[in-house]
């Protein structure tokens, strides 16, 4: 994606600022508070998806700065947005991407274990998935227990087309274990002119001017770049919605988003999966969210227990509907205490 534009003094020249994440995967942005992190990050979101299809990228978002990345939640690119108070939907999305993975790597077997050579020698399009952590450092400092869990997933998911994108306060906010992972690191201003020498190395006394979203990058050699903006400043929610819902009459494929478990389990949710006998639904598994199902070909006799027996009667009641609704069954009910509708 295009992220703004650095200038060359020595060959008087000034050029596009790309960020290779297929090539080079896993990026940090680095910057103390005000110096326009979240300006980069949506300008990286910005330009992937209008320049790539929803099929060839999706968007994992999770936002624990000031929220303004959900004006991306309606791209077809991305899957979800999630915000600091959504526990249920980080652990899903983490269940998600670990499965993703692993189903990747047999896919992957017969191509080098490669993404991009699965892409480029006739496999068929799959996205490449760009986990966003917006404010690292308060993302773990509240869940803790995910920094082991992302080293592991950021060690070596660019071969299976998972790219990981953080944004972070200060030099040192990241342990030098997990960022021994990412290869890319985008250096907006500091506070503390050494802190540059921190990232970059060679850096000596070149820091960026004190200009909203200016920065360095090392490419061959080490430059001043000034951060793109999709649009005006003050009218830039506004158009990146418009965008959005542009976007979803253009693309067909809309990402997967995270699954959570519905405080309410309709008919409708399970009627699909409702295919014979043999795989009747009876509710969403709390743990891996998939519909559960009975074989009732197998075994012909089922309990149905609760707190009491009124507990039970919405569920009987909504399962009887869901079985009537399948050609060539017959449902016959022995109600000794008429409770059933």
């Amino acid at each position: 994606p295009i992220i703004g534009e650095y200038d060359d003094p020595d060959n008087q020249r000034q050029k596009l600022l790309t960020l290779p994440l297929s090539k080079e995967g896993n990026t940090i942005v680095f910057g103390s508070a005000g110096s326009g992190k979240e300006l980069m990050l949506s300008s990286i979101i910005y330009s992937s998806i209008t320049s790539h299809d929803s099929k060839e990228v999706n968007f994992y978002i999770i936002d624990f700065g000031a929220e303004t990345l959900t004006m991306f939640k309606k791209a077809p690119h991305v899957g979800d947005v999630i915000l600091s108070t959504e526990k249920e939907k980080l652990d899903n999305l983490f269940k998600m991407l670990i499965g993703i993975i692993d189903e990747r790597k047999k896919l992957f077997v017969d191509y080098n274990g490669s993404y991009d050579f699965y892409i480029n020698h006739g496999g068929k399009q799959i996205p490449t998935i760009i986990v966003m952590i917006n404010n690292v450092e308060g993302f773990l400092d509240t869940y803790n227990e995910y920094e082991e869990l992302i080293g592991q997933i950021t060690r070596d998911c660019l071969k299976y087309g998972v790219i990981f994108i953080l944004s972070t306060n200060g030099p040192n906010t990241v342990r030098y274990r997990l960022r021994q992972n990412f290869k890319q690191n985008v250096v907006l201003q500091f506070n503390d002119a050494s802190d540059y020498g921190t990232i970059i190395s060679g850096v000596r006394k070149k820091e960026p001017s004190k200009v909203y979203g200016r920065g360095l990058i090392q490419l061959e050699g080490i430059y001043e770049f000034q951060t793109a903006y999709a649009y005006k400043e003050e009218k830039l929610t506004e158009y990146i919605k418009i965008i959005c819902d542009k976007l979803q009459t253009i693309c067909e494929y809309k990402a997967k988003n995270v699954p959570i478990l519905p405080e309410v389990v309709t008919g409708s949710l399970l009627k699909n999966s409702f295919v014979n006998l043999q795989k009747i639904p009876v509710g969403i598994n709390k743990e891996t969210l998939e519909i559960s199902t009975i074989n009732l070909s197998l075994t012909g006799i089922y309990t149905v227990t609760g707190e009491d027996i009124s507990s039970n009667t919405a569920f009987l009641e909504n399962w009887l509907k869901l079985l009537q609704s399948r050609e060539g069954i017959k449902c016959h009910v022995i109600d000794g205490n008429s409770i059933l509708n």
